[in-house]
């Protein structure tokens, strides 16, 4: 068991368990962000969607930037991913159930993966990346940015 552990505390495994894990925590935010605009102000089903996807996305960066890749990213980029991948979503979700008549929650989960490996390649490769030549170091995730030691603190 000890072993199993170890493994899946290494660096990689870690940052893709903590991933999952705020990625799950992401999904509550948005609903509950979601049933509290949607009650809470007299709006729309469309407009409390974008308001929660907006919530979700501020704590997803917020907690990728911290405990996932624990290195500083830019907000922009963060958000233009997820515009990409949500955009994504929606036309895949048009063309396989509306347009093709697939089942929709297995639709829906199915699509859902393909958004989440996006959303993390997304963030791994364009937000939180290694950048010697910005002056930025993002190191592996459980490590703080600031020193090589990795003992500084990142900064909410």
């Amino acid at each position: 068991m000890k072993k199993l552990w170890n493994l899946l505390w290494k660096k990689e495994i870690k940052e893709i368990v903590m991933y999952l894990i705020f990625g799950g925590l992401t999904t509550l935010v948005d609903l509950l962000a979601y049933l509290a605009v949607l009650h809470g102000l007299d709006v729309t089903a469309a407009t409390a969607t974008a308001a929660a996807w907006f919530v979700a996305v501020l704590f997803a960066y917020a907690t990728n930037r911290r405990f996932v890749f624990g290195c500083e990213g830019n907000l922009l980029s963060f958000v233009g991913t997820r515009l990409c991948s949500g955009l994504v979503q929606v036309l895949l979700m048009a063309a396989l159930v509306d347009g093709l008549h697939f089942e929709k929650l297995a639709t829906k989960l199915a699509v859902g993966v393909i958004v989440t490996i996006m959303n993390y390649a997304g963030s791994k490769l364009l937000v939180f990346r290694r950048t010697a030549a910005e002056g930025r170091d993002c190191p592996a995730a459980g490590r703080e940015a600031g020193t090589a030691s990795g003992r500084s603190r990142v900064a909410l």
